[in-house]
């Protein structure tokens, strides 16, 4: 689906004055992971991210980093983003990550999940 353009709908655009942080998580990582894959040629957008969040846990405590999720800079409503754990690719994620969450990846989400719920509360014919 194609996104209305911000002048289109400028009632829901996002004012810089009010920019407050949707949401604020800590996530976790392995500090020993985090530290090999830096040694790691990766691309560009991966080093960067991998770099910074190397940056923020050894001025923390290693395992846990703050992230501050905030919706699109043009819409209020919609999927949050961050800079953490959502940037980097999924075997990145799987690394850093294995011991302290399981990644779930749903092929288009949102499609499927409501073909389940549908599924599940209609009568098989």
């Amino acid at each position: 689906m194609k996104r209305t353009s911000p002048s289109s709908d400028s009632s829901r655009k996002r004012s810089k004055v009010d920019d407050p942080n949707a949401l604020v998580l800590f996530e976790r990582y392995d500090f020993s992971a985090l530290s090999q894959i830096r040694e790691l040629e990766l691309p560009e957008s991966s080093e960067s991210l991998v770099n910074l969040i190397h940056a923020d846990l050894l001025k923390g405590s290693n395992t846990r980093r703050l992230v501050s999720y905030q919706p699109s800079p043009d819409y209020l409503e919609g999927r949050l983003y961050g800079r953490g754990l959502q940037g980097l690719p999924s075997w990145i994620r799987m690394i850093l990550t294995h011991t302290h969450y399981c990644d779930i990846d749903i092929h288009n989400c949102s499609p499927t999940l409501i073909s389940g719920a549908v599924l599940s509360s209609c009568p098989a014919p």
